[in-house]
């Protein structure tokens, strides 16, 4: 038995393909912590204040609040000190500037708060203090997120008592209102109040925890994980199936029950290393950057997890999460493994998996924490693996009207599923007697269930290669899937706009087209109306210098008159607009974001788009030319007379044909969500009428020019589409072309963010 499992366990770790992807997760995966960080940091070139420290200032800051004798009052002396320092910075730049507005705020700062002035001017013209990032408006909003930090859990016990206290409260409420005392809310209540009693005497130490934070935030390495396991799950079965040797296997008398215990005791193995190996360099580039202080403590002392209601340190959390991780990664996998030996293709097993996972997710996402459907969000695969989510904090599911303990019922259920599946592959393996062949046709060998008919195969060499490439090779179910998901995300697409972006659009609409009387008479009285309110708070300014206005009054005023300027950007763009439509004669009002959106001028999701269609089209593409090569046909199709030039026209057709579906789609969506948020009219007008294409002819309308930029866009996409095939032709194997182009296509996504961060 134990050479069997040796053997099957070379099989997978002795070849260099099992490192390499290994080594490759490994590098995305901290190769997207270490540039999403940057960019979360808010280091772009035109931006001056980062909104979020960077990790050394949290490394630096919980070493020597280690070293700090009495911690309340290093924060607490901390805190007070930045904010002064930050006055004196504020009243300095104000003073530096030339405008007489700026005189005067540094003036009002001064009077109102001249002691703490005076008390941080000396210190910060000496350059006595120490900041632990980069500038004092960046440090200010490090300090007020420590100080939040360290109120919240500076008290456990305060934190517990208010718990009981409020669900004394609820409890009162409960029992006068249902006057039931077996009810289901007062259950709950209860059981959560005893729970907690029990939480009772825990000691924690307070320490910034970012760390903690990041890896539970971290979703990038749970997803390579499930990539990597369905790549070995996969591989176990068709690397027999290949050779024919499932039937041989079967024969021996070792083969069945044995052979399937190797199997599963194998993949177990490799998915509980790979997901241990993940995590340990995941921590390993934490600890570097942010460090690992407090990882003695106990979890209550992370505020992200202060509702966790079990006695563990911070290092015996991490643990079990990880170990409940892996436990639902070896479900994935064994269902992974279970659809590969009942089918033909690694596409259906990858694509079945893709939608069962996918699905969990759409679960854990669509249904909340809390409420009547929460049996939803934590009962999934996708929760299971987000197990620090999961018991880090407590929650009761409604199981027959009774509350049961979310993390319970997620162990019990992880036991129910390992046991199944481990079952139903032992019986599938040892029972099955004859199992699909490698490649011949798309279908389950589930026993009583013909899913799919190999009907007649048109003699037609086009229809027979777009039968090879849509059913055998299973690109109509990801070119299908990426359809759906375009619809799904339109449909489910919600946009926020900004006070002033509603304003703005409000404004637009309302003047779209021609130049009117009325519509100049509208813009010119808002900006009489404006023009007041800037005029009233000058001379409220004015009088507030001259000693006329007391201070309260003048607080008050001003108050209500920059009320009245918060939509006053709006309407600056509004009449930038008016200026230019009125210089030119043929000009056009026009409500320009919802073009700016549909293309992606206004923001980067347009470019997140176009990555996740170039990675659709690298899984896809990928095997329309190397399909004929795996299966030992490429050799007899070549030496037919129209089994090569012709063959191949035929094969890179249906591929652009492939493209040009998945950049149709793409583009309905875009079309559909900037008509649905924004607004898209006047599509005959000229394109000279949009901010920031007044350069162009007017006689090109704004149709046509979208036109012509989808169809350039769709050029492109269609080049990168032959591209890839022809790259897999010349690499041969197709999980080595989708494995090398996705790290190509990767590595151009993050260059061109590098190219933003400074």
């Amino acid at each position: 038995m134990i050479r069997i499992i040796m053997g099957e366990l070379g099989k997978v770790w002795q070849g260099k393909a099992f490192w390499i992807i290994i080594a490759i997760a490994i590098a995305i995966n901290l190769g997207y912590m270490q540039f999403s960080e940057q960019i979360s940091i808010g280091l772009l070139k035109e931006q001056e204040i980062s909104e979020e420290a960077p990790s050394f200032a949290y490394k630096n800051f919980d070493q020597q609040l280690a070293k700090a004798k009495n911690r309340c009052q290093f924060i607490e002396d901390y805190y007070t000190e930045v904010q002064g320092l930050l006055l004196v910075e504020r009243v300095q730049n104000y003073q530096a500037s030339e405008s007489e507005l700026s005189a005067k705020m540094a003036e009002g700062l001064m009077q109102e708060k001249k002691d703490e002035y005076n008390r941080y001017f000396q210190k910060w013209k000496d350059k006595d203090y120490r900041l632990y990032t980069d500038n004092l408006n960046t440090e200010s909003i490090f300090a007020k997120e420590m100080y939040k930090k360290y109120s919240l859990e500076k008290d456990y016990n305060a934190y517990l008592n208010e718990i009981f206290e409020q669900e004394e409260e609820k409890l009162g409420v409960s029992i006068f209102a249902d006057n039931a005392k077996d009810s289901f809310s007062e259950t709950v209540i209860r059981k959560t109040s005893k729970k907690y009693q029990g939480m009772k005497g825990t000691k924690t130490n307070f320490y910034s925890f970012r760390w903690l934070e990041k890896i539970s935030a971290n979703e990038m390495a749970d997803i390579l994980i499930v990539l990597v396991i369905f790549i070995i799950a996969m591989y176990l079965v068709f690397e027999d199936k290949k050779k024919n040797l499932f039937s041989i296997i079967k024969a021996t008398p070792c083969g069945r029950g044995r052979c399937i215990t190797a199997k599963i005791f194998t993949l177990a193995v490799s998915t509980v290393f790979v997901t241990f190996i993940m995590y340990l360099f995941m921590m390993i580039y934490i600890g570097w950057n942010f460090g690992l202080s407090g990882i003695y403590e106990s979890i209550q002392s992370a505020g992200l997890f202060i509702s966790c209601p079990y006695h563990f340190k911070v290092w015996q959390f991490l643990q079990i999460s990880i170990f409940i991780k892996s436990m639902a990664f070896i479900i994935i996998a064994l269902f992974v493994f279970l659809i590969s030996m009942l089918s033909a293709n690694y596409m259906i097993p990858f694509g079945i998996g893709m939608l069962m996972v996918i699905g969990n997710v759409l679960l854990y996402e669509m249904f909340t924490s809390v409420g009547k459907y929460n049996v939803f969000h934590y009962l999934n695969i996708w929760s299971f693996i987000k197990a620090e989510k999961l018991i880090g904090n407590y929650s009761l599911l409604n199981i027959a009207g009774m509350p049961v303990s979310a993390t319970f019922m997620a162990n019990i259920l992880i036991v129910m599923f390992l046991t199944a599946l481990i079952l139903a592959n032992v019986f599938v393996f040892v029972k099955v007697k004859r199992m699909p062949e490698y490649s011949k046709k798309i279908k389950l060998n589930i026993p009583g269930i013909r899913l799919c008919k190999r009907g007649k195969v048109s003699t037609k060499l086009v229809s027979y290669e777009a039968f090879k490439i849509y059913r055998i090779s299973g690109c109509a179910v990801m070119v299908g899937l990426f359809v759906f998901g375009m619809v799904v995300s339109g449909a489910k697409s919600n946009c926020y706009l900004s006070p002033n972006q509603e304003s703005y659009r409000i404004q637009m609409t309302e003047l779209q087209g021609k130049m009117t009387d009325e519509k100049e008479k509208v813009v010119l009285e808002k900006k009489q109306y404006y023009d007041d309110v800037l005029e009233q708070l000058r001379i409220l300014e004015e009088k507030y210098e001259e000693g006329k206005v007391a201070q309260e009054t003048y607080e008050n005023k001003k108050l209500s008159l920059e009320s009245k300027l918060a939509l006053y950007p709006a309407f600056l763009r509004v009449q930038e607009r008016y200026e230019y439509v009125k210089n030119h004669k043929d000009a056009r009002f026009v409500y320009e974001d919802g073009y700016n959106k549909m293309i992606g001028k206004m923001d980067d999701w347009y470019v997140d788009m176009i990555f996740m269609i170039a990675m659709v089209l690298v899984i896809m593409q990928s095997v329309i030319f190397t399909l004929d090569r795996e299966r030992g046909m490429e050799g007899l199709i070549r030496a037919t007379p129209k089994g090569r030039n012709i063959s191949s026209l035929y094969k890179v057709g249906i591929g652009s044909i492939n493209a040009v579906i998945l950049y149709f789609s793409f583009m309905c969506r875009n079309i559909y969500v900037a008509d649905k948020f924004y607004g898209l009219g006047l599509w005959n007008v000229s394109i000279s009428n949009l901010k920031g294409f007044e350069i162009l002819p007017e006689f090109l309308p704004i149709i046509l020019c979208v036109a012509l930029f989808g169809m350039v866009q769709l050029l492109i996409v269609i080049a990168f589409s032959i591209l890839v095939m022809f790259v897999s032709r010349k690499i041969g194997s197709a999980v080595w072309a989708i494995v090398i182009q996705l790290i190509v296509v990767v590595g151009i996504y993050v260059l061109y963010f590098s190219k933003h961060i400074i």
